[in-house]
């Protein structure tokens, strides 16, 4: 699984890092890259305060560029916007079914059947329409400050919760 955000130090380390916390590790790989992404930095001090308020680490964590490769590899890619959607799909078009915002993604799961990781993507490609939400985007909260980092903490951490349960759910 990868996030991607724009910078990769804000919402999808931080997506990632809580996503790790709440899988087992040998059955499955969450990373983060960035679209335009400040490789080689760590967290954003503001994001990473938010992670560990949530019981994630942020040690050792440094910021990763997307490239075909890494999007090649993930069985499921979980952007912070459309935007970002928008970006990966141009650079590889074949990434669409397995492609969605995180706030999609969660939303989408919660009704989804299956019985692997991936019938569960395979069913929220299909049924990607049926979304209820009427806002797919987790705002940028760089250099926005504590609320702007804690609003989007929280969107985040709470999907990633119905990501993690959806997937331990199937993954026996």
């Amino acid at each position: 699984m990868l996030f991607v955000c724009t910078g990769n130090i804000c919402r999808s380390p931080l997506g990632e890092r809580l996503l790790e916390a709440k899988l087992p590790q040998q059955a499955f790989e969450v990373a983060s890259a960035g679209v335009m992404a400040m490789v080689g930095q760590g967290m954003d001090p503001d994001a990473a305060a938010q992670l560990q308020r949530r019981g994630g680490d942020p040690t050792g964590f440094r910021a990763h560029q997307i490239s075909e490769r890494l999007l090649r590899a993930a069985d499921l890619i979980l952007v912070a916007t459309l935007a970002h959607r928008q970006r990966i799909l141009e650079e590889l078009p074949s990434a669409l079914n397995k492609t969605f915002t995180i706030l999609e993604f969660a939303d989408l799961v919660q009704s989804a059947q299956g019985e692997t990781p991936g019938a569960l993507v395979a069913y929220a490609a299909r049924h990607r329409s049926t979304s209820t939400l009427d806002e797919l985007d987790v705002p940028d909260p760089y250099r926005g400050g504590e609320a702007a980092h804690a609003e989007a903490a929280q969107l985040i951490s709470d999907a990633v919760d119905r990501i993690a349960e959806a997937l331990m759910a199937v993954s026996g």
